[in-house]
């Protein structure tokens, strides 16, 4: 995953886009389970908050699920 710093996109948007796109193209399934929040902002250094904000984005458009204590699914 590629990210911006410099970009008029925000980091969050970025990281939902780039998930959606492999969500969609089939390269992410569904039963998968996507990065854990705190990995992916450990290895993109940005903020947790960051990451669950796209995660969230997500979760409101239907692609994956929260799953207490396990993390985000695809659905």
């Amino acid at each position: 995953m590629k990210i911006l710093q410099n970009s008029d996109i925000p980091i969050y948007k970025q990281i939902s886009s780039q998930l959606r796109e492999q969500i969609l193209n089939g390269i992410i399934n569904e039963g998968d389970y996507l990065p854990s929040i705190r990995g992916l902002a450990r290895d993109l250094k940005i903020s947790v908050i960051t990451t669950m904000k796209a995660y969230e984005e997500l979760v409101d458009e239907g692609l994956v699920s929260a799953v207490h204590g396990k993390g985000y699914i695809v659905n």
